[in-house]
């Protein structure tokens, strides 16, 4: 599983060796059941040795599946989560609508055991990246807007349909976030000041970095001299999405090249250094000359606690 082709969620099919691995899983699955059956028969016990050597057996059948599944589930979520990351324009976002399809056809719905906890991670996952997608988007013109609430529903019944295979209902922070998202969107500048001084728990569900880059995103789309904080930091869009999603979606911490944002940039806690490096644009853009509203808006943003 290690060639990148293998699993492959943006391909038109699924590779061979996909269905290969599945297909193993799912005999050796049957397998474990058979011989869970015979460990306890209806019609006469078995001697103690003969059981302990079917439990054993049992066991380590059961201990493949799980490794052999988490392989497979980590080569997909790795794949699916990097479609997300690289989400920018409604084309790549058809890749990303496709990952997820693949995701539930090619893999869960043939795969015989069942990995609830496991896809219920993945599928929550998937919505807090494409929330972090969102609130970096730029620039936020109307047009983005209704494009991004159009994709929220999206994103949310394709995790639906995929967790469902597995019996998991999608619920949760991750869940209500998506939801929280798309009136956010449409408020208007001293409606969304409002919801940031507040605070309250009707909108707890969206990170507060997710509003402070909303915010940015926001009053940099309408004043043009702004700067957004990969530029701040001298870094790429995809590096900083990164950075606010975690350390696991960057292949390096290490992205500050502005010597002189160093001082807020700490790569052992990536969190705090992406919340200093946002409120310094929002301090910044507080220099220029805005309109009341934002003005209003950057300073319930900076309140936040």
């Amino acid at each position: 599983m290690d060639n990148p082709r293998v699993v492959d969620p943006c391909a038109a099919t699924a590779h061979p060796m996909t269905r290969s691995v599945i297909g193993l899983i799912n005999c050796v699955e049957a397998l474990r059941v058979g011989i869970s059956e015979l460990c306890q028969p209806a019609d006469q016990p078995l001697t103690a040795p003969a059981q302990s050597v079917l439990c054993t057996c049992r066991d380590e059948l059961q201990t493949f599946i799980d490794a052999q599944s988490d392989v497979l589930l980590d080569a997909a979520d790795r794949a699916i989560s990097q479609a997300l990351l690289d989400v920018d324009n409604s084309s790549l976002w058809s890749h990303a609508e496709h990952a997820l399809q693949w995701l539930q056809t090619q893999v869960l719905e043939p795969l015989d055991p069942r990995r609830s906890s496991r896809v219920h991670t993945m599928t929550d996952s998937y919505l807090t990246l494409f929330v972090h997608t969102v609130c970096v988007t730029m620039p936020l013109t109307e047009t983005a807007k209704l494009r991004l609430a159009s994709e929220l529903p999206q994103l949310e019944f394709a995790c639906s349909q995929a967790a469902s295979t597995m019996g998991v209902r999608v619920t949760g922070d991750a869940y209500k976030s998506v939801r929280q998202m798309r009136p956010l969107l449409f408020m208007t500048s001293r409606e969304l000041a409002q919801v940031l001084g507040e605070r309250s728990a009707e909108w707890s569900s969206v990170s507060e970095l997710d509003l402070l880059n909303h915010v940015v995103c926001r009053v940099a789309t309408e004043e043009e001299a702004a700067c957004v904080p990969h530029e701040l930091l001298g870094c790429s869009r995809r590096e900083w999405l990164g950075c606010v999603a975690g350390s696991e979606f960057v292949e390096s911490t290490d992205v500050c090249r502005n010597k002189e944002m160093l001082h807020l940039w700490d790569t052992r806690n990536l969190s705090a250094s992406c919340r200093a490096v946002v409120c310094e644009c929002l301090k910044r853009m507080l220099e220029h000359k805005l309109a009341d509203d934002l003005v209003a808006l950057i300073q319930a943003a900076l309140s936040m606690k």
